[in-house]
């Protein structure tokens, strides 16, 4: 087979050769099912090649027939014979011949391979050239992708641009407009007119709402953290200016003092949606009416008509200031933070103050009966003349605190702290004051009948002229106690510790201090006692001079022996 050379030297072209392609392997197919399938020599495609090897077989066969001509002639000698000298001839002949044909064999092997090159490289070209323009074409769209996306962005960043523009501008004239209201609410504020200073605190309460919209709103638009910062701390400054001049001053109006606490209840309820309040500095509440008379048995506080009863506030809530008066009946106040807060005259019956520190604040006649103070913190405290009637202040820290004349009775102060406290005058008849603290503290002319007292520790504390017939001392530590006077008829005294204890004129009649610890230091005094009194052993009452109480109650002398 020949070809030529196309002239423009791109392409060789023959008589079977369109677009030269071999092809070598196997070639796949889609089946009907959709599946590719793979077989042998499958029809080539259009304007490709697929080589022949007939003439290679017929080149081949001619050389092979003409070399064994050559060599029969050589070595048959009866043909040699018969063609005599003209055998060299023919052998060379034949061999020529069979040269001819193995050269004409390898000129067309190489005639193949060049072609097979041509091919190769035609294909290669034409790969290259389907890559380049698939590149190109990807590169293309990429570049229009890149500039609709710029065209986006720019188009975005206008569209915020403008919307933060309007933005602002929303938000300068929404500021004036506070601080137009701000400044048309400042004269009702002022009013002598009850009804014109309740509505201008409503209104001071909304602009609360309004500040802690608008910032919130800008916060949300903001994404640098320091100015989302800046806006919170202006926010908060603005809100609480506004809340200073609602709630911070003295007035004497129940109208206005309701407003204020309405306002707060719809603000700090625990479920509550208007958390506005919650950062602010509530320490200088002015809620409580500042009308207070001559002490009588409630400390003279007048009532308002605010109301927080059966509020439930979230936990630990800060309040302080003039609170004097309100009603926290049945409120929810755990952990809540009232320190120096003047609660005088409030009603805190049935209240929750689990945790609260309430240090230092003013309780003068305050009605906390079955109030809950578990675990409150009471320390220096004014508890004069409250009730706390059923009370439950179990681990309660009421060091330093006064409750002189307090109305303790069937309290619960098992485990609490009381050193130091002032209790005189107080009754706490049938408490429960198991294990607590009272060392130090004053218990003058107290009322603890029929009190528990059991594993109390009461070193150096004044028992002076208090009543605590029927009472549980037993396991109580009364070291250097002063019970001077005190009326302890019945008392359960076993193994109390009375070391360095002052009995004098104590009544010990029908007390029961069987294996009670006492010394010499032990002071029993002109202390009585009667047939029924047990006493520790080694004590007697003839030698501690005590007096003997016969039947009648008259004071008796009386012999060792009798006693015996």
């Amino acid at each position: 087979m020949t070809h030529r050379e196309d002239p423009t030297g791109d392409e060789p072209v023959g008589s079977n050769i369109a677009a030269v392609e071999q092809v070598d392997g196997p070639t796949t197919s889609s089946s009907p099912s959709g599946n590719s399938v793979s077989h042998q020599q499958a029809h080539p495609a259009p304007g490709t090649y697929q080589r022949s090897t007939m003439p290679e077989v017929m080149i081949l066969g001619l050389a092979g027939i003409a070399f064994v001509v050559a060599l029969f002639i050589l070595l048959w000698s009866g043909f040699n014979d018969a063609i005599g000298s003209q055998a060299g001839l023919l052998v060379g002949s034949f061999v020529l011949t069979s040269g001819f044909l193995v050269m004409s064999w390898a000129l067309y092997r190489r005639a193949l391979s060049e072609q097979d090159t041509a091919v190769t490289l035609d294909r290669e070209r034409r790969q290259e050239t389907a890559a380049l323009d698939r590149l190109n074409r990807e590169e293309a769209a990429k570049q229009a992708q890149l500039e609709r996306d710029e065209q986006s962005r720019q188009a975005g960043e206008h569209i915020l641009l403008a919307s933060e523009q309007d933005r602002k501008l929303h938000a300068s004239a929404r500021r004036t407009e506070l601080s137009t209201r701000l400044n048309a609410t400042l004269p009702r504020l002022c009013s002598e007119d009850s009804t014109m200073q309740a509505a201008a605190i409503t209104e001071l309460l909304f602009q609360i709402d309004d500040w802690s919209a608008l910032i919130n709103t800008e916060i949300d638009a903001e994404f640098a953290p320091e100015k989302r910062h800046i806006l919170s701390e202006e926010g908060r400054r603005r809100r609480q200016e506004l809340f200073n001049l609602a709630f911070n001053n003295e007035i004497n109006n129940n109208e206005v003092l309701k407003t204020r606490c309405d306002g707060l209840v719809q603000r700090l309820h625990k479920d509550s949606n208007l958390r506005t309040l919650d950062d602010l500095d509530k320490t200088r509440l002015a809620l409580g009416i500042q009308l207070i008379a001559q002490r009588g048995n409630n400390g003279g506080v007048v009532s308002t008509q605010a109301q927080f009863e059966n509020v439930k506030f979230p936990t630990g809530l800060r309040l302080s200031g003039n609170l004097s008066g309100l009603n926290f009946r049945g409120a929810e106040l755990p952990k809540a933070n009232l320190q120096g807060a003047d609660l005088r005259g409030c009603d805190l019956r049935d209240t929750n103050l689990q945790g609260a520190d309430l240090r230092k604040t003013s309780l003068l006649g305050a009605d906390l009966m079955s109030a809950h103070l578990e675990n409150s913190n009471l320390r220096g405290s004014d508890l004069q003349k409250a009730n706390l009637h059923k009370a439950v202040l179990r681990n309660a820290d009421l060091r330093d605190t006064d409750l002189e004349g307090a109305y303790l009775v069937g309290a619960d102060l098992q485990g609490a702290n009381l050193q130091k406290a002032n209790l005189r005058l107080a009754n706490l008849q049938e408490s429960h004051l198991q294990q607590t603290h009272l060392q130090q503290a004053d218990l003058q002319q107290a009322d603890l009948k029929n009190t528990s007292l059991a594993s109390a520790k009461m070193d150096s504390a004044n028992f002076q002229e208090s009543r605590l017939q029927n009472s549980d001392l037993q396991q109580s530590d009364l070291r250097n106690a002063n019970l001077q006077g005190a009326d302890m008829k019945n008392v359960d005294l076993q193994w109390a510790k009375l070391q360095g204890a002052n009995l004098h004129k104590a009544n010990l009649c029908e007390a029961k201090a069987l294996n009670s610890e006492f010394n010499e230091h032990t002071n029993y005094d002109s202390a009585m006692y009667n047939m029924s009194t047990i006493f520790p052993e080694g004590l007697s009452p003839i030698t501690t001079r005590m007096v003997f109480i016969d039947e009648d109650g008259r004071p008796t002398e009386i012999r060792e022996a009798e006693l015996a």
